[in-house]
């Protein structure tokens, strides 16, 4: 079936930008209940749809400015501070909402979500409101997946009409640093554990750590395909990447969860030392061709040195991954990783893997997929959980 101006569509799509040589695609899946004559979509990819079929790909790179709101520096507001404790609350290179200024002058001068802290002097701060792309090259990549005629939809939609740019476009480009200046993410209590008792029960199963839904899983198994060969030889910490891998490559596991010892994989050996009390690997030199870490890098209270013995861990070129979602247990993780939003998420971690001198960084996120129906907490929130990936090679 070809696009029309009476078809509804679902896309995924990528955009691929890049900086500080670090690559990154953020992938998006349109939902099918979109309009194609009132829905918000680039120009040229709006003419481009019209006549084309399931299968076709689109891809357009846009300038500076062409895609998100071009940077202006009216978008930069200068904010007094209104106490000593505020000077330590905001740091350099984050990100914080609108909610933060609450009663300041010219709060209101500008009305978007959040803003970055991009300079501190004596007196005042400077927030910038321009979004975290709008000076970088952007390529855009359209697929599209499902065209149904307007007439077929059983479900109306009652005339809502969705910008998919900006609702795609939200918090991407956190991630990257403001103008080559280094993000401060770090205070005294950074790696603090918010409940520091060491009981292994916590950390013995996977559904105690987190619920993962069914798409989730899913396309953590479809990445990971593409990253793991049946020939590698991988350390999975804590085990919880094992369960959703598709291929059947050589698995060491390392961690309190007791659940591992029950999956249909070939696993070669399992050690269940506790890592978030003894970051240390009991493991060779060059051992591994990959490392994974799922769910668990925000429990880590030491994690650069846990990443300085992940790398003596890897063979050389041999890659190190980790995975995130925006479910975790508050009370096990450090107190940085709930200050931070997801995509600065990313940034932490990016910042960790360039300081341990991992090569040709990059990240993957994927977001907006729906939950099946049957899926008990569709009724609650009909999106899947997004997926977090940052890799780096030795």
């Amino acid at each position: 079936m070809k696009v029309n101006k009476d078809s509804r569509i679902s896309m995924s799509i990528d955009l691929i930008w890049e900086e500080d040589n670090v690559k990154h695609v953020e992938n998006y899946f349109i939902r099918p209940h979109m309009w194609l004559d009132a829905d918000t979509l680039p120009r040229n990819l709006y003419e481009w749809l019209e006549g084309k079929e399931v299968g076709d790909i689109f891809e357009s790179t846009y300038s500076a400015g062409e895609l998100f709101e071009p940077y202006s520096s009216k978008n930069i507001l200068p904010i007094k501070w209104i106490s000593e404790e505020e000077k330590k609350f905001f740091k350099v290179g984050r990100f914080y909402p609108l909610e933060t200024l609450k009663g300041r002058e010219g709060k209101n001068s500008i009305e978007k979500p959040f803003f970055r802290c991009i300079e501190k002097r004596d007196d005042l701060f400077f927030a910038d409101f321009n979004h975290p792309l709008s000076e970088k090259k952007c390529t855009l990549r359209a697929k599209i997946i499902k065209v149904v005629e307007q007439s077929d939809v059983k479900c109306g939609t009652g005339g809502i009409c969705y910008d998919w740019l900006s609702e795609f476009g939200f918090g991407i480009g956190m991630q990257a640093k403001f103008k080559q200046i280094e993000t401060d993410f770090y205070s005294e209590n950074s790696f603090t554990v918010e409940d520091p008792d060491e009981s292994g029960i916590f950390y013995e199963s996977n559904s105690s750590i987190i619920n993962i839904d069914l798409v989730l899983k899913n396309k953590i198994g479809e990445v990971l395909e593409n990253i793991i060969g049946d020939n590698s030889k991988i350390l999975d910490i804590m085990g919880r990447t094992t369960p959703y891998l598709r291929n059947n490559p050589d698995i060491t596991i390392i961690g309190l969860n007791k659940e591992v010892s029950t999956l249909n994989k070939k696993i070669s050996s399992i050690n269940n030392k506790n890592i978030f009390k003894d970051f240390r690997l009991p493991y060779y030199d060059n051992q591994f061709d990959i490392v994974i870490c799922s769910f668990c890098f925000e429990y880590i209270p030491h994690p650069h040195e846990f990443v300085s013995e992940v790398k003596r861990v890897l063979k050389t070129d041999g890659s190190f991954v980790t995975i995130f979602t925006n479910r975790y247990f508050k009370p096990k993780s450090i107190l940085l990783w709930s200050e931070l939003n997801d995509f600065e998420r990313l940034g932490y971690l990016q910042d960790i893997y360039k300081k341990t001198n991992f090569k040709e960084v990059n990240t993957y996120t994927s977001r907006g997929y729906l939950r099946a129906l049957s899926d008990p907490e569709a009724v609650i929130d009909r999106h899947s959980a997004p997926l977090f990936l940052i890799k780096g090679y030795k």
